[in-house]
């Protein structure tokens, strides 16, 4: 084209380099090259959970010292199981603790037997002893049998464990003496009295 001066090879060549440098060379935002040593990217750690308190277990009651868990047992009685010739104006029972007088009555501490086998008479308690007196005096020549029920406890509210039973004979009122000389009579206490 006339009146226009086209660039020489080299001066295109010059052009470029320079293009292509302000493209790449420019100044901007640095971008950090990849590690491929790295290890994954760290996530936000994830909170642990708050522990839930644990309950601490009640105790039970802890057994107070000196409280009286034991039933009372029969540790004697008159007249003794089986006995012959027993006297007759008193029945009695020993335990092995003090007995809890509202707990006896004619119910709870029995007396059958004899002629009529029907036997009335006074209760009396006095710690760890009970007594019956009959009244009448229980008969000669009878048996009977005395009965303790569960119904008796002791003061601290424990029953006896199984009922308590026995029986005795009140035997003859008169008798020879062993010599063979003399006659005895047994008083109702249990006693002899012998003449002839």
């Amino acid at each position: 084209m006339v009146g226009r001066t086209l660039p020489s090879f080299s001066r295109l060549i010059s052009l470029l380099s320079v293009g292509l440098c302000l493209s790449a060379c420019s100044p901007g935002v640095a971008t950090e090259p990849k590690n491929s040593t790295a290890g994954p990217s760290a996530s936000t750690p994830t909170p642990e959970p708050t522990p839930k308190p644990t309950s601490t277990p009640t105790p039970g009651p802890t057994p107070q010292p000196g409280i009286d868990a034991t039933p009372p047992i029969v540790i004697s009685v008159s007249p003794p199981n089986t006995a012959m010739g027993a006297r007759l104006d008193i029945i009695f029972a020993t335990f092995s603790e003090d007995i809890d007088p509202k707990s006896v009555t004619r119910f709870s501490f029995g007396v059958g037997g004899g002629p009529t086998n029907t036997v009335v008479g006074d209760l009396n308690i006095k710690g760890k002893v009970v007594t019956f007196t009959p009244n009448p005096p229980l008969a000669f020549g009878a048996s009977y049998a005395v009965k303790l029920t569960t119904d008796i406890q002791d003061l601290a509210g424990n029953f006896l464990a199984e009922d308590f039973i026995w029986r005795f004979n009140t035997g003859k009122q008169l008798a020879l003496h062993s010599s063979g000389n003399h006659t005895c009579a047994r008083r109702v206490s249990g006693e002899l009295k012998c003449w002839g």
